[in-house]
């Protein structure tokens, strides 16, 4: 049975990292947005069956998928045992405060931490210590949920089926940690909202397939696949010249430095190259490299080149925190709790998809967080 866990979208209490659990908060504009962009990556997969937690946020989300879905007819079943994890009295309150408090016993600050050291199911048994009416689910009675919520898929399913399961981000983390065949950072397992985890269920268990799948990166290439193929559109896609953080090896991404003189030449060069190729448009990133790029490539043209349209969408990526640092010393550090030294090594070993996240989690100050488009 092929099943595809997807978390909800974006909520209030997400936005402001409060501990949500079973409390519900409404999903956020971009919490719908995102959704919109998961079920447009899914609208061509045709599901056997719908199932969501019975909590509004993941209801909200099924249904903004289901009428995405132009390949299926489902009836959205909600069951309990896809809930959220249960926090107890801790819901509402500050996400960070709380598991420091949590971990204070421990001599540790944060949850992921208290994973590290310990376990899973330790940090689900010490918020439960730790709650003062000790409603917050434990680890025995979050286990059985869940098995509960497995057991039901293939109890009320077909062995072949391939069914589709709105849950929650905790709930998604501990099946990364329990069920990955691969040693995981408690920080790298925690899903984006509206991503999606492809599994395998059967009675032997569960198999993880992918992680982690976010819907707007792969809906922007498929739209522009969809466009070149609609309109035999030719498009050349041009990388910026060198730049000064090209030549002394630090993360540039949104920052920039000047293009220097080899990067000049090297440009004049490609614009000699492409001089008689006629453009009907130019596009570059709103970075100045970029632009001072198509510039020089524009200049060198002798088809008559339009005027360069200038756009965000083909910026680079955001290396937040990390923008400047030097990319060799930063991707060795990075890379290392996955058995790698580079960028390219994690991408090889996992996926391009997986070494954006590592980033993103180290990412001290969440600048990747808070701006990652």
């Amino acid at each position: 049975m092929e099943i595809y866990f997807v978390r909800h979208g974006q909520t209030i209490f997400n936005l402001m990292s409060k501990m949500q659990g079973w409390s519900d908060t409404p999903l956020t504009d971009k919490g719908v947005e995102d959704l919109k962009k998961t079920g447009e990556y899914l609208k061509n997969t045709h599901f056997d069956a719908l199932y969501s937690s019975d909590l509004k946020r993941a209801m909200d989300t099924a249904k903004i998928l289901e009428s995405k879905n132009e390949v299926s007819k489902l009836n959205l079943k909600t069951s309990r045992n896809f809930r959220e994890i249960f926090f107890g009295s801790f819901e509402g309150l500050n996400n960070i405060d709380t598991w420091k408090d949590i971990g204070r016993n421990y001599g540790i600050n944060n949850q992921n931490n208290i994973i590290k050291k310990y376990s899973i199911d330790f940090a689900r048994n010490a918020m439960k210590d730790a709650d003062p009416f000790h409603y917050a689910e434990n680890a025995d009675e979050l286990n059985t949920r869940m098995n509960d919520g497995f057991r039901q898929l293939l109890r009320e399913n077909e062995i072949d089926s391939r069914i589709l399961v709105v849950t929650h981000g905790t709930f998604i983390k501990t099946m990364m940690l329990k069920f990955y065949d691969k040693d995981m950072d408690p920080a790298d397992a925690y899903p984006e909202n509206g991503s999606v985890l492809k599994a395998n269920l059967s009675n032997d268990g569960i198999k993880i397939l992918e992680f982690n799948i976010q819907g707007f990166i792969i809906t922007f290439f498929r739209s522009l696949t969809k466009m070149m193929r609609r309109h035999m559109m030719e498009v050349y896609f041009v990388r910026h010249g060198q730049t000064i953080f090209n030549l002394i090896n630090r993360m540039q991404g949104w920052s920039d430095t000047p293009l220097t003189k080899q990067g000049i030449e090297d440009l004049r060069l490609t614009g000699k190259y492409l001089q008689n190729t006629k453009f009907d448009a130019i596009y570059s990133s709103d970075l100045k490299r970029a632009m001072d790029t198509a510039e020089i490539i524009k200049d060198e043209n002798l088809k008559n080149p339009p005027e360069i349209k200038i756009s965000s969408n083909f910026r680079e990526i955001f290396f937040g925190f990390f923008e400047g640092s030097e990319a060799a010393k930063t991707w060795k550090m990075l890379a290392k709790p996955y058995g790698c030294s580079t960028q390219n090594e994690v991408s090889a070993k996992y996926s391009i998809e997986f070494a954006r996240e590592v980033l993103k989690r180290a990412d001290p100050k969440q600048w990747l967080k808070m701006l990652m488009i």
